[in-house]
């Protein structure tokens, strides 16, 4: 297997394969490296070459977020790809991959709700959602759910081997050990949105109040942009309290403690009122 998994997360992936219900959700931090694994599932219930050759298969559908959301045409797109007749003799011959799941709305979880009830015996549904809490209880509770986990620092050391210790040991603390960024980090993509992220919060945490306003409106409306900033503030402040205590400077430490106890505050404020440029507005200030 050329993937790098926690042992746990693996395990359970290697049982699903094996008996497969009719939907899987994937579940994780952002930046853990699901939409990868999903395809990789994809490839051994499919029993492809590659992961590359997911992306080609006829009875493959990969679907991904338009405009931040995951619409309710996507999923009928969904419904009527599965309504149709596939060939072969093996038992699961199509699967549906749903990126970032938990940017359905309300009337595509509707739409999904139908086909998780009634859904074909040749076809699995494969979910990747950073906060299951967006989805409706009864999507929750119609699909097999898997958590992927990070790796450890040494797990990662063995499989990034081309990569110096001190580069791994760098991208680990910034991604903690989620797969997916760490990858990216390490291989200086940029077109991951994480990356994008990253770059935004360090110039947010190290700009003026006044200059950290004038982002608020903009990024207060991209749900899913302003979700991958304050993930990424998270990891730049956990860092910078690591970095501040080896370095013994508590006031720096007590610095990005605060800033990471004030966005953490923010994502639970978003989760009961989605007020968010104000939200954000009031994190800006805090800084």
């Amino acid at each position: 297997m050329n993937l790098l998994l926690h042992s746990a997360t693996h395990s359970q992936l290697e049982q699903f394969i094996a008996q497969p219900s009719h939907a899987l959700m994937l579940k994780g931090d952002i930046g853990a490296g699901k939409k990868h694994t999903a395809q990789w599932v994809t490839k051994e219930l499919l029993n492809l070459q590659s992961i590359e050759k997911v992306q080609s298969h006829q009875y493959v559908r990969l679907i991904s977020p338009e405009k931040s959301v995951v619409s309710i045409a996507q999923v009928r797109d969904v419904k009527q790809f599965m309504s149709l007749k596939t060939t072969g003799k093996t038992r699961l011959r199509r699967v549906v991959c749903i990126f970032d799941a938990h940017l359905m709305t309300v009337e595509a979880q509707n739409a999904l709700l139908k086909i998780l009830e009634e859904p074909p015996d040749d076809s699995v549904i494969v979910l990747t959602v950073n906060d299951d809490r967006s989805l409706k209880e009864t999507i929750y509770s119609r699909v097999q759910k898997i958590t992927v986990l990070p790796v450890s620092l040494k797990d990662s050391a063995d499989y990034f081997e081309g990569f110096s210790s001190s580069e791994v040991d760098k991208f680990h603390a910034l991604s903690t050990g989620y797969v997916g960024l760490m990858s990216n980090l390490l291989t200086k993509k940029t077109d991951h949105p994480m990356i994008e992220a990253i770059n935004t919060a360090k110039k947010i945490v190290t700009s003026t109040t006044y200059e950290r306003l004038l982002v608020v409106d903009a990024l207060s409306k991209n749900k899913q942009e302003l979700e991958h900033v304050l993930f990424a503030i998270k990891r730049i402040a956990s860092v910078g309290m690591r970095n501040a205590s080896l370095q013994s400077n508590e006031l720096a430490a007590n610095k990005w403690r605060s800033i990471l106890s004030s966005t953490l505050q923010t994502e639970a404020n978003l989760r009961s009122n989605p007020n968010s440029k104000l939200a954000l507005t009031n994190l800006f200030l805090q800084m």
